[in-house]
């Protein structure tokens, strides 16, 4: 289903031509259809299928071609969700990162969602929607893309909170890559052995400390601001796809070595997403 720019929260796609028959199991009733916004992307949300139009929730914009697929399930909160596939077996949906940034995008993208420090080193990005997050993430996978860093490899990064180090938990650890937020209290030396200890092939460093980890490299060395920028985050092509894996290595957190070197935690993505949903509900998020 080809769609072009402009589609409006609430707006009705249809009709849709040419949906495939779905057999339906015992107990199965159709739900709805799954709508992805880019084709190697795994679908990202659910549109409803009303007299032969697809109503999709509030999103703001397709850009791409969109997959349109059956989904079926049992019903109810909880329902597990599946579509056919291979002669109509189940469909195990991998738990990754990347599932916060696509909602929000295709749900909120036009709302703020990050407001950069404006008095810090590096240039601001000052106030960023969704949209804008999602996007920098991908610019950043494909930069990492034409530099040649694989899936697996490490990207380090040592930086204060800031929107450069938010958007890398998706442009890295989103595209398959190994995300390594480094302490930027920790001494040079420290530094030098997390960054050797990880084998990072990409180093990101604060202009702050530029000076004092001169020593400290890496294959491809950044120092944050202008240049970085559009190195890392300039590419106007689309990433490299990645196969979802919730069993990867997302993220490598090292401890701060106060009795002994510092130790690397390895979490995975789906460490990562149950964290942060558990902490949602915790903390009451409803949405």
């Amino acid at each position: 289903l080809q769609l072009g720019d402009g589609v409006q929260p609430g707006h009705v796609l249809g009709p849709v031509p040419d949906l495939p028959t779905v057999p339906l199991r015992g107990g199965e009733q159709p739900l709805g259809l799954v709508v992805a916004d880019r084709p190697h992307r795994r679908a990202a949300a659910l549109g409803q299928l009303v007299d032969g139009q697809l109503h999709t929730p509030n999103c703001n914009h397709y850009s791409n071609s969109v997959k349109v697929a059956p989904v079926t399930g049992g019903g109810g909160p909880g329902a597990t969700l599946t579509a056919p596939r291979d002669g109509g077996t189940g469909m195990k949906v991998a738990l990754t990162v990347n599932d916060f940034i696509d909602r929000a995008e295709l749900v909120y993208g036009d709302r703020v969602g990050i407001v950069d420090e404006p008095d810090q080193p590096a240039p601001s990005w000052g106030a960023m929607t969704y949209c804008e997050v999602a996007a920098k993430a991908r610019a950043q996978a494909a930069s990492l893309d034409a530099l040649g860093v694989g899936v697996g490899e490490r990207v380090a990064i040592v930086s204060h909170n800031a929107a450069r180090l938010f958007t890398s938990f998706y442009g890295v650890s989103g595209s398959g890559r190994i995300l390594v937020p480094i302490n930027f209290r920790l001494n040079a030396t420290e530094i030098e052995y997390i960054v050797d200890h990880c084998g990072a092939t990409v180093l990101v460093v604060d202009p702050e400390l530029d000076e004092d980890l001169a020593a400290v490299t890496a294959k491809h060395r950044f120092v944050i601001g202008t240049e970085s920028d559009e190195a890392l985050f300039g590419s106007t092509e689309e990433p490299q796809p990645w196969t979802p894996d919730e069993d990867a290595t997302a993220t490598i957190n090292y401890t701060s070595g106060t009795t002994a070197r510092p130790k690397g935690v390895q979490l995975t993505h789906r460490n990562i997403w149950l964290n942060a949903a558990t902490f949602g509900w915790q903390a009451g998020v409803c949405d």
